[in-house]
């Protein structure tokens, strides 16, 4: 029993203080005062490459090894390396070559592209860093943090896309106030038919690998199979640490359906944060919903003409690459009411 309740254990507070942890950092006002200037961009991208460099370099110690610990070194590897993009990310260093609200009058194919190019240079790191770990690994016996990598790329990516096609509830609190024009690519009041699906198909492959981590758990305890399952094994997941490495992977999936619950249902998961959130650094930006938009749309106006001018846009701003957004006029709000009242409607 041990061998199973361990691993979880492990994964959830692993997921619960590097989430709280990379918060607390990234919303320092302190820090973020430094990283707004020259110097400052050169020490966030050094610690994100610090930060990458070890997560490569504890996966390069794991790869050779089968056992329960080198399961865990891969677990945690996965996880450097991903902070890593977060850290890139949640600082605004690396975010995309759109750094406007959306125009009130985007919709379809042009509301698509322009919420790409917010988050364009992101998906390229994402994709550079795994590229990376991948080469590390590949060929190894152990490839636990490639697994483990793919598992968070592809939840994040899932959750991106039922942000920008509609879920019912999002936490403002985690979005800092430099990344407030994102908040204008959601949709928050009514879910859109992915949410449901991709929710029970997360809960579906959490189910799965609990079963697969089940059959290789019980084989070794058994002694049947001290290799391992032969399937998983041509895989990377091999060794007397592969029932391990099944249970940190199923408990991440698992995790990453609760997160998708969250988009589902008020359940208040800020409070899980609240120590980080109370760094006292910066004040997030409300979220915005159809409702908001719709009523802001009067005043909108497009990227190009925001940049030509700013005196006669009272909503859309440009956000500096370095520092937090330019605010507007104390005399126009840029938002009419909380969105997160307007969600509950």
């Amino acid at each position: 029993m041990l061998a199973i309740l361990l691993p979880l254990a492990i994964a959830l507070f692993a997921w619960w203080f590097s989430t709280g942890a990379i918060l607390w950092l990234v919303r320092g006002r302190h820090l973020m005062a430094i990283a707004s200037t020259p110097q400052g961009g050169a020490l966030i991208g050094a610690l994100l490459g610090g930060v990458a460099i070890a997560g490569l370099g504890l996966a390069c110690l794991a790869r050779d090894d089968l056992s329960v610990t080198g399961a865990y070194q891969g677990f945690f590897a996965a996880l450097l390396v991903w902070a890593a993009v977060e850290i890139g990310f949640l600082t605004g260093r690396v975010t995309g070559p759109n750094q406007l609200q959306l125009p009130a009058q985007a919709r379809g194919w042009h509301r698509f592209k322009l919420a790409s190019a917010t988050v364009l240079h992101h998906e390229g790191l994402i994709v550079l860093l795994g590229l990376s770990v991948l080469a590390v690994c590949w060929g190894q016996a152990n490839a636990v943090a490639v697994w483990v990598y793919l598992a968070l790329a592809m939840l994040r990516l899932s959750a991106k896309l039922n942000l920008f096609l509609g879920v019912r509830f999002a936490a403002a609190e985690f979005l800092p106030a430099r990344l407030h024009y994102l908040a204008s690519y959601f949709r928050i009041g009514r879910a859109s038919p992915l949410l449901p699906l991709s929710t029970l198909g997360w809960v579906a492959v959490t189910l799965w690998l609990a079963n697969c981590a089940f059959e290789a758990q019980l084989a070794l305890d058994t002694g049947a199979a001290l290799g391992g399952n032969v399937v998983w094994s041509q895989i990377g997941l091999a060794g007397t640490g592969q029932a391990s490495a099944l249970w940190l992977v199923t408990a991440l999936v698992g995790l990453g359906a609760l997160e998708h619950l969250f988009l589902l249902a008020p359940i208040g998961e800020a409070a899980l944060w609240r120590w980080a959130l109370r760094s006292g650094a910066e004040v997030s930006a409300p979220v915005q919903t159809d409702a908001d938009a719709a009523q802001r749309g009067r005043t909108s106006l497009s990227p190009k003409q925001v940049n030509n001018n700013h005196a006669n846009s009272g909503n859309l701003h440009p956000v500096p690459r370095t520092g937090c957004p330019i605010l507007p006029p104390a005399r126009e709000p840029v938002f009419s009411r909380h969105p997160l009242e307007a969600a509950r409607e």
